[in-house]
């Protein structure tokens, strides 16, 4: 098992499935994995393309990969909140018989770095536009202010 490195010496090893998962990926670029809220981030060249959480590995889906998991009978890596509500993330689990092997398992896993790349593009995008123009407060109240702030991150 591997497990990540911590001040030289090996920390915890990783879970035996998604050792498994990282072997299988091992030809498909520089396979990372770190912990995250109890589950565990894929990542390939620094973008987070999978997850596994509970021995299942989810990949990430967009609007252009979702039908292929959704032919393919996958479903979506759902959260609870505190509410009770349900959630679906932007992950979706790869066939089991993709869990055999490298080569089923990289078409799947082409479709996810597929989407972790557009969402990348898409965040960086954002990013570069250019700021807005504030308008200076009209009055004395920082209350004013501060509405004014709340209202635009709706």
């Amino acid at each position: 098992m591997r497990g990540p490195m911590l001040d030289g010496r090996v920390a915890k090893p990783f879970p035996a499935f998604v050792d498994g998962l990282v072997d299988l990926l091992a030809d498909f670029g520089e396979i990372t994995v770190r912990r995250m809220f109890g589950a565990y981030a894929i990542y390939r060249d620094g973008l987070t393309f999978a997850i596994v959480d509970d021995d299942i590995a989810y990949f990430k889906v967009d609007a252009e990969n979702r039908p292929d998991f959704e032919r393919a009978g996958q479903r979506p890596f759902t959260i609870t909140l505190k509410d009770g509500r349900t959630e679906a993330m932007g992950y979706w689990t790869v066939p089991d018989d993709a869990l055999d092997s490298p080569t089923r398992l990289r078409p799947w896993a082409q479709l996810a770095w597929g989407a972790a790349q557009r969402a990348a593009e898409k965040k960086a995008a954002k990013g570069s536009r250019a700021p807005r123009k504030q308008a200076p407060p009209t009055g004395g109240s920082r209350e004013g202010t501060k509405g004014a702030k709340a209202r635009r991150r709706r």
